[in-house]
């Protein structure tokens, strides 16, 4: 990440981590949320959050900061499958005695 004031280089980091949260996971709502989705249109889970946002309505948000895996393509399922036995233990930890 180059730093800049007045054209000229002022700091340098090679491969920074930026820290940041994003959308993922499984999504637990209430019933009412219904009342937000328009029908006969395609509304997506963003545009969602984004209706909720500009009415200034509460969303409630729980950091998770455990292993997370997608699989939500079949390349993905497929990998999981072959790979069981060495991403379970991250999974599901307890289970394999950590």
């Amino acid at each position: 990440m180059l730093q800049v004031s007045d054209e000229r280089l002022s700091g340098f980091e090679e491969k920074p981590t930026i820290p940041f949260l994003v959308s993922m996971g499984v999504y637990g709502v209430s019933r009412a949320i219904v009342d937000w989705i328009p029908e006969d249109e395609p509304f997506g889970f963003d545009q969602l959050m984004q209706s909720l946002l500009a009415a200034r309505e509460q969303v409630r948000v729980r950091v998770h900061d455990g292993y997370w895996l997608d699989i939500g393509r079949p390349d993905d399922y497929q990998n999981i499958c072959e790979n069981w036995t060495d991403v379970a233990p991250r999974l599901l930890p307890e289970a394999h005695g950590r």
